[in-house]
């Protein structure tokens, strides 16, 4: 994740607004693709007259709440590409993709992901005050026109059709007040076992599936950022990680008093991001799927390369090391892997393909990707 980062980020930083427009351009096609496809699929299931499960609403997907957390960074980036358009028809145009985006998050109700969208308006909104309110507003029209499209094609359509409403949308009031945590009070509990036990270095990166496979559900990490970092990498990691958010963050923050009025925009989508981000991941497995993982990666990049570039000659003049210096980084670095390769080799000649999960094993199993068995 970080090298991509870096390098979207060195490129946005030395080729500008241009190359910055073409990746949210790029990004935004890729959503209204994704959009043309669930339109061929809420047709199909309209014109076979049976009420879909969700699974079968979010194609692509083998847990629709993955799509969710995709939809955490990439709605407000929808929402940064229509603002930046110069053209009124094609802002127009994007606004109404990103109220789309918006539909689809209320057919299967991420409630994590609605949590860290509504936190990080408000967040953003409160810190930035007038110069993030046009925005922000703007959003909130987009969320509010998504939710008319969804009542009207998910559910009333299905009703006058005879069938139920598409989606869990109405189920997701009575879901929240019957089990409002889902089970993560449990994961949480046996995450925090696990820092106490092993507050250095954690259990392992992904071991947490092997600590909870006796946990009901077979939820193979914490559902929460902080908790995963450190039960499974240990306590100076996660202060490493959480100091380095605080520092981009802000970072980002102290942007708001440099940049020109026409440049307010991209750092309200910045700001509203990160905060979905940090929030949403408290209660979900943002930090674990590949997908929005990718996701996560492209917006550093994206918004690192866009503060670099906002930054004078002088800020961005970096001292080069030296060729012998490079040398010996690179030789630790290899080092570093070989100790790495060669310490992990016996347990994974001791891997078999499948297992019982209740089978008393004593090596340790990561998650690759069900039940923490390879």
């Amino acid at each position: 994740m970080l090298g991509m980062s870096w390098v979207v980020a060195s490129q946005v930083s030395s080729r500008g607004e241009a190359l910055l427009d073409k990746l949210l351009l790029a990004a935004g096609l890729a959503c209204a693709a994704y959009l043309l496809l669930e339109i061929l699929v809420y047709l199909s299931w309209l014109k076979a007259g049976v009420r879909p499960s969700p699974r079968q609403l979010i194609v692509g997907y083998n847990n629709y709440r993955f799509f969710n957390h995709v939809q955490t960074i990439s709605l407000p980036l929808l929402g940064l590409l229509a603002a930046r358009m110069l053209s009124r028809d094609r802002k127009l145009f994007w606004w109404g993709i990103t109220a789309l985006w918006w539909m689809l998050l209320f057919v299967g109700l991420g409630r994590g992901t609605l949590t860290g969208m509504a936190a990080g308006i408000a967040m953003t909104w409160l810190l930035l005050r007038q110069t993030a309110a046009p925005w922000c507003r703007t959003l909130l029209w987009s969320a509010a026109g998504g939710l008319a499209a969804y009542l009207v094609l998910y559910a009333l359509i299905p009703v006058s059709l005879g069938m139920e409403p598409f989606g869990l949308f109405f189920s997701g009031a009575e879901r929240s007040i019957g089990n409002p945590g889902s089970g993560r009070l449990q994961l949480w509990s046996r995450a925090l076992e696990m820092t106490v036990a092993t507050p250095w270095l954690g259990a392992g990166p992904a071991h947490f599936a092997h600590y909870g496979r006796d946990l009901s559900g077979g939820n193979a990490h914490p559902h929460n950022w902080v908790l995963q970092i450190g039960s499974e990498w240990g306590l100076p990691a996660l202060l490493a990680l959480i100091g380095a958010v605080a520092l981009a963050m802000r970072r980002l923050w102290q942007l708001r008093t440099e940049i020109a009025p026409q440049d307010q925009d991209t750092l309200t989508a910045w700001l509203v991001t990160g905060w979905a981000i940090l929030v949403d991941g408290l209660v979900s497995g943002l930090l674990v799927m590949p997908t929005s993982l990718l996701w996560i990666g492209f917006y550093v990049g994206c918004a690192w390369g866009w503060v670099v570039s906002r930054a004078s000659p002088a800020e961005n003049m970096a001292p080069r090391l030296s060729i012998l210096k490079r040398c010996a980084g690179g030789a630790v670095t290899l080092l570093l892997i070989y100790g790495l390769l060669r310490s992990v080799w016996p347990d994974v000649l001791g891997f078999s393909t499948r297992q019982p999960v209740e089978q008393d094993n004593p090596v340790y199993r990561p998650r690759i990707w069900q039940d923490g068995l390879f």
